[in-house]
């Protein structure tokens, strides 16, 4: 059997292995950054630390969203040879970002002190550099989104290393001389700007070519659904810590990032093949070519690394806390297996959204967005207890799952080319 899904994988084993190569490099750095930070700042100061990381990821929706339409239409651009047309997209993107920044920028800065006073955090630094953060990734988003296009897979993950290691190393530093919280951001800050400007280097290799103007109505209406397909997942995994961080202590909420951080462990861990998987899906619709073999490859892929670190979180849950976070995290222990079979759904289900945007496939977004109502009502009336959290992240997840396949179940088999006959 295995032999047969490498002999049908179209190339996405070789993608996937170099999001993977990638996936284990910088997931090391990540968590050593979080493992790191945990320790030096104990769970109180990390509590505070984690909710603006979530904070961060909810603000970089927009920037998910840009990466996925850019993808998505250089992917069509490239596949017909129209490489004119990639670079008066690349241009105009640069155009209309920078003016939503300089509007965003403005707006957040005026809504810091009623956002500080919500969560209760009083850096206000780390505030300011929240946003500044935000505004790098949209930029950032539109250099990952075109080498994501063109399938230089390799250029776009070293970008995100080489952001990843300065955010590590500079992270320690700062926090060891005093910084605290503020130097855990900031590190993130410069790190973030050091690979924005590696990867302007990227656009060279399309330079000579023409631009080739076209209308942007069609991209406008495929941004829509991008931008909700993006929104809801991201803060489907992330609303929980901010929740937390209203309705428990500074210290559980500590306890709670850190059981957030091993879950999504196993998200980074797994999750590597949705990326390469999106443009070679766009591609073979675009060429009404058969796409059902390699949405099945992708998820059998997902859940087999997926279930590995579940089994190991259940069997060493002691050993693994212990070990990386202390004996300070002990409460963590009973959260782990759980945390990660919900992360396990949760790659599953990022599969599943990249297949139908690819796809242009809509119809899924009102099965997140309902997910997300029952998660945010569920936390808000029955957060007795972490665990209580956990488990309602977990079953969310997991319903999402199984109503996403129902909805996608014609696209299991299914030769695409026979539709446009």
């Amino acid at each position: 059997m295995i032999k047969k899904l490498l002999n049908k994988d179209d190339g996405l084993i070789k993608a996937g292995g170099i999001f993977l190569v990638a996936s284990v490099i910088a997931g090391v750095m990540n968590y050593a950054y979080q493992i790191i930070m945990g320790r030096m700042l104990g769970p109180s100061l990390y509590g505070v630390l984690g909710s603006l990381l979530a904070l961060l990821m909810i603000a970089q929706i927009t920037s998910s969203s840009i990466q996925l339409v850019i993808s998505r239409f250089i992917s069509e651009f490239k596949a017909k040879n129209e490489f004119g047309k990639i670079n008066y997209l690349i241009s105009k993107s640069f155009f209309y970002i920078t003016i939503f920044s300089i509007l965003g920028i403005i707006i957040y800065f005026f809504m810091i002190p009623w956002i500080s006073r919500i969560l209760q955090i009083d850096y206000w630094l780390s505030m300011v550099m929240l946003g500044l953060l935000a505004v790098t990734s949209f930029f950032a988003a539109i250099i990952s989104g075109y080498l994501n296009g063109l399938q230089k897979f390799v250029y776009q993950n070293l970008i995100g290393i080489i952001g990843i290691v300065i955010k590590l190393f500079l992270g320690v530093l700062l926090v060891y001389l005093g910084f605290s919280v503020d130097g855990a951001l900031g590190a993130i800050l410069v790190g973030g700007v050091i690979g924005l400007i590696i990867g302007l280097f990227a656009f060279k290799s399309h330079k000579h070519f023409k631009k080739k103007k076209f209308s942007f109505k069609k991209i406008a209406s495929y941004s829509l659904p991008v931008f909700l397909a993006s929104i809801f997942p991201i803060v489907l995994i992330n609303i929980d810590i901010i929740l937390v961080k209203i309705f428990m202590t500074s210290v559980e909420t500590g306890y709670y990032v850190a059981a957030s951080t091993f879950g999504k462990i196993i998200w980074f861990g797994s999750g590597f093949f949705a990326a390469p998987l999106f443009p070679k899906i766009a591609e073979l619709h675009d060429k009404r070519k058969d796409t059902s073999s390699m949405l099945k490859n992708s998820l059998i892929y997902t859940f087999i690394i997926a279930g590995v670190g579940c089994v190991a979180y259940f069997m060493m849950n002691h050993f693994i806390v212990n070990t990386l976070y202390g004996a300070a995290y002990s409460s963590v222990i009973s959260l782990i297996g759980p945390f990660g079979v919900a992360m396990a759904f949760f790659s599953l289900n990022m599969i599943m959204i990249n297949y139908n945007l690819a796809v242009k496939k809509y119809g899924f977004i009102y099965l997140i967005a309902i997910a997300l109502i029952i998660e945010l009502a569920m936390i808000i009336f029955m957060h007795g207890s972490l665990l209580d959290i956990v488990k309602i992240v977990l079953g969310t997840n997991m319903i999402l799952f199984i109503s996403i396949i129902i909805y996608n179940k014609k696209d299991f088999g299914v030769n695409l080319g026979a539709n446009y006959v």
